[in-house]
C-alpha cells in the first residue's frame, strides 16, 4: 500500500508502481542489504527525490522519467541538484 501525504493522481501512483518493479528487477541481483525511500523531500529546498537508495553507506539519487522516449540535460541535472543538496546541506548524508 502506497501511503501518500501529497494526494498524488492516478498517473502518479502508476508512476510509483513501475518505479517499483523496476527496482524490484534491477536490484534483485545484488546481494547487499540497503534501504529504499521513495519520495524523499530535501530539507533545504522541499522538492522531492523520487528515491534515494542507500547500499553499503554509499547514498544514490535516483530521478524516474517513467514512459519517457528520451532523456534531456535537464533531467541528468535535476539529479545531480539533488545529490550536491543532500551532500552539502543534509548532515545525514
Amino acid at each position: 500500500m502506497i501511503q501518500d501525504e501529497f494526494r498524488a493522481t492516478i498517473e502518479q501512483r502508476r508512476a510509483w508502481e513501475s518505479e517499483i518493479r523496476i527496482l524490484k528487477e534491477q536490484l534483485s541481483i545484488l546481494n547487499e542489504e540497503g534501504y529504499i525511500i521513495f519520495e524523499y523531500t530535501v530539507p533545504r529546498i522541499g522538492s522531492r527525490i523520487d528515491v534515494t537508495l542507500i547500499i553499503n553507506g554509499i547514498v544514490f539519487v535516483l530521478e524516474f522519467k517513467i514512459n519517457a522516449s528520451k532523456y534531456f540535460p535537464d533531467d541528468d541535472e535535476q539529479a545531480v541538484d539533488y545529490a550536491l543538496d543532500l551532500k552539502y546541506f543534509h548532515e545525514e548524508s
